[in-house]
């Protein structure tokens, strides 16, 4: 909604934004349920279900620059969720249906970095953030960057980060039909490392390398009945990209991941957790700058379903999603028309309880109004 900023005092950034979202969701789909003594006979039950949200979210952040080459930022967010809203009625027997679920809850997120030079190659960051919710969790979170200009075209970083998430209001209160609710759900937690480079090759063309590991604990995911935190996992994994810009607008970029994710507790390969990746984008202007095409091409190797006592590998596949973007439209619109799986592919993803087909060729279409 409003978006203000300014310099109270030399080499200071002072910025502050409030934004309101708002989602809407309806759907209906059919839920097979095995007979009994009540109804006999295998039957499908037509369900409706919607979710509301409405949030108010506000961010202000103050940016001072130091003659030495420091920089320190700090500053907050604050979200209020006003609405969330979930509700799953069995139109067929509506006796059947889920508790409707009317939540509300809020966040305040104050944060801190300080970027230190400690010499003309060699830069330090130092970063915090601490979140509180209203619903009972709260966690710091550290980041710390050692970043050294080799070059006037390479760049090495080494990263540490560490992260958490709440549970959703889906996730303690799932509104599938004979689910059960979790309000003690757990946040998830990770910590990881990183070391990246990046090489200018040529003025059109650069190039980067990384080398990750993550712990991830108390992971979320639907069980028989209900959302539960279902174990510690880790995940060691490298990429290597390229990337290239032209004078004409064009832009590619391509890059391969390769991965392990292990659970700890049985040292075997997790679920749902593909050891091979790949991803080929290209961005082209069609008329000046006004009006611009792009592609993805991705790539998804073959993975572990949910199965028990050890899953069933599912095949790779590939997707290809195409966007035209206009912009700007009568001076502050955006106008972009997305078509996601152009190709109609058809593959197979790992899901909890079995598996779930691939959405078809989709169409979307979206309109930003900028003030």
């Amino acid at each position: 909604l409003v978006r203000a900023g300014g310099e109270p005092i030399p080499d200071a950034n002072l910025t502050a934004k409030i934004a309101v979202d708002y989602y809407h969701y309806e759907g209906r789909f059919l839920n097979l349920v095995e007979g009994d003594t009540t109804n006999p006979g295998d039957h499908f039950d037509d369900h409706h279900s919607q979710a509301t949200a409405l949030s108010l979210n506000n961010e202000v952040r103050w940016h001072q620059s130091f003659s030495e080459g420091h920089n320190l930022l700090f500053g907050f967010e604050l979200q209020k969720n006003l609405q969330q809203d979930i509700e799953n009625v069995n139109v067929t027997h509506p006796s059947d249906s889920s508790t409707p679920i009317n939540e509300s809850s809020s966040n305040f997120s104050p944060f801190t970095q300080l970027d230190y030079l400690l010499s003309h190659s060699l830069r330090f960051s130092l970063g915090a953030r601490y979140d509180d919710y209203s619903t009972g969790e709260n966690a710091l979170t550290p980041r710390l960057a050692l970043i050294w200009d080799a070059s006037r075209n390479t760049t090495v970083k080494l990263i540490y980060g560490e992260s958490f998430r709440v549970p959703n209001t889906e996730e303690r209160y799932p509104s599938e039909p004979g689910s059960v609710s979790n309000p003690s759900l757990q946040p998830e937690k990770n910590k990881s490392w990183e070391l990246s480079c990046d090489q200018r090759i040529s003025p059109r063309w650069g190039s980067d390398a990384r080398l990750y590991y993550t712990q991830s604990t108390d992971l979320i995911a639907f069980t028989t009945n209900t959302y539960e935190n279902i174990g510690n996992y880790t995940t060691l994994g490298s990429e290597l990209g390229v990337n290239g810009s032209f004078e004409s607008g064009v832009s590619i970029r391509a890059s391969a991941t390769l991965q392990q994710t292990q659970d700890e507790s049985t040292s075997t390969d997790a679920s749902d957790a593909p050891q091979l990746l790949g991803k080929l984008n290209a961005s082209a202007p069609i008329y000046s700058n006004w009006l611009r095409a792009s592609s993805e091409l991705q790539y998804v190797g073959s993975r572990y379903d949910f199965s028990t006592p050890r899953g069933e590998k599912m095949h790779d596949y590939v997707v290809m999603n195409f966007t035209l973007r206009a912009s700007p439209v009568w001076q502050h619109w955006e106008v972009s028309l997305s078509i996601f799986n152009v190709a109609n592919s058809r593959w197979s993803d790992a899901k909890n309880d079995g598996t779930i087909i691939s959405p078809p060729r989709t169409a979307v279409l979206r309109l930003v109004r900028n003030f």
